[in-house]
């Protein structure tokens, strides 16, 4: 009986456990921008939009819906390449027939018997092209099934639990797919690859298949060039993925940065008409948006005091003395122009709850947070604003309570006592041995 409780017990802590993990690990933050007040447009689909300077996303519509991957399928393929695939970068490989079967749509212009570098089946991958991907996919792992599989394996290990992959391209599959708070995963991970974004950011590049001449290769996301849209270009966007399916409609996933401020913005499911493309207009529209309506903006100077703390075995008759904890340098905070700086709230504290000397000036004793209702826009350290020197008497008799409380102190004790209670022992015994010999010695003398 009790063995079958314990069963029940165990499988429903099981059950709960795969219940909440999902949720902890959807990417979630506070909406900083009122979409209302952007009217921003329902074409657009699904949104993120994340700062790098605050560490929060400002934007989020629609992040759980599943959907088709799309192009986002090749961020996927890209990342795999240069994460588990680094070290055949700059080895060349031959078109196959197998690597351009049932392509469609953007290419390059691979043919079957074409020799060039996989570096440049990566930067026409990442430039928008199916033909690459494919064949990127084939020329790493040998097949585009070993390759898929290593796309899931990743899309596991950045915790993508509503992704599923059946093609390096994104061509539209009923059985592949995912959701905007899976894909911005992703794209954070690509944006940390220096590979990546160094082929994804070029307007164009050129390569040379052996025996042939130089081919150019235009970029297909147009906010990094006028070849597949125009009107879209943005100076500020480093890259990334862009294109579309039947099913998946517009994607676009961009890393954008101006004067030290950057942000990750991506768009899934987009609509178009004739007058305009919804994934890079809504892009840049919000990127103008937070470039000109967000900024570092001082709220506090170097040496502004912002708590005080009583300090144990100061000099004067061994009392406790005041310290004023200051900041250590001025204090900015990534926000909104239009914020009222005296909303902003002030939440400093110390390391140590109690403190004695010494004290030296400019050691660091503390931070103060800064929040913005309850968004932590800011923070800096608190340092001391003086020396304070101890009493001689009290901070000698610290000294010395500290060592015999000590861990040091106490093992040795320990030690000690043991080490005695064996000698103890021994010369017990030696001592009754001898005691036995001399009787011995009598009784026979």
């Amino acid at each position: 009986m009790k063995a079958r409780m314990i069963k029940r017990l165990l499988a429903l802590c099981l059950v709960l456990i795969l219940l909440i993990l999902p949720l902890s690990l959807t990417v979630s933050g506070k909406r900083d921008i009122n979409e209302a007040e952007l009217s921003l447009s329902r074409s657009a689909g699904a949104v993120y939009l994340y700062s790098y300077e605050c560490d929060r996303v400002l934007l989020l519509r629609d992040g759980d819906s599943k959907r088709a991957p799309a192009s986002s399928a090749k961020i996927m393929t890209g990342v795999v390449a240069c994460e588990l695939y680094s070290d055949k970068i700059d080895e060349d490989v031959t078109i196959s027939e197998e690597m351009l079967d049932g392509i469609s749509g953007a290419s390059m212009g691979l043919r079957v018997g074409m020799t060039l570098k996989i570096r440049d089946l990566l930067r026409g991958t990442l430039c928008g092209n199916n033909d690459a991907a494919q064949s990127l996919a084939i020329a790493c792992a040998g097949s585009v099934e070993k390759f898929v599989n290593d796309m899931n394996f990743y899309a596991d290990h950045l915790y993508m639990l509503n992704t599923h992959y059946t093609n390096p391209t994104g061509h539209d599959s009923s059985s592949a797919y995912t959701t905007l708070s899976d894909t911005a995963k992703l794209v954070h991970k690509a944006v940390s690859s220096e590979l990546y974004l160094s082929c994804s950011a070029v307007q164009y590049f050129e390569y040379t298949p052996e025996g042939e001449p130089s081919v150019t290769v235009y970029n297909r996301n147009a906010l990094m060039s006028q070849f597949s849209a125009n009107g879209y270009t943005n100076k500020y966007a480093k890259g990334i993925i862009a294109g579309s399916t039947d099913l998946g409609g517009y994607v676009l996933a961009t890393y954008a940065e101006k004067n030290g401020e950057a942000y990750l913005c991506l768009v899934m499911g987009a609509e178009a008409d004739e007058n305009e493309i919804y994934s890079y207009s809504t892009a840049n529209y919000l990127l103008d948006h937070v470039f000109n309506s967000y900024s570092y903006r001082k709220v506090a100077n170097a040496g502004d005091d912002f708590i005080s703390t009583e300090v144990a075995l100061a000099v004067s008759n061994g009392k406790s003395s005041m310290l004023p904890c200051v900041l250590s340098e001025d204090l900015y905070v990534f926000i909104d122009y239009g914020t009222d700086l005296a909303s902003l709230k002030f939440v400093p504290y110390l390391h140590e709850t109690n403190m004695s000397a010494p004290i030296n000036k400019d050691s660091v004793v503390g931070v103060v947070d800064v929040y913005y209702g309850e968004i932590l826009v800011g923070s800096a350290e608190l340092v001391a604003s003086e020396d304070i020197e101890p009493n001689f008497v009290l901070y000698s008799m610290k000294l010395a309570k500290d060592f015999l409380l000590g861990r040091t102190f106490i093992v040795a004790a320990i030690i000690f006592v043991i080490l005695l209670i064996v000698y103890l022992v021994i010369d017990a015994k030696n001592t009754r041995h001898k005691r036995v010999g001399r009787v011995g010695w009598n009784k026979f003398s």
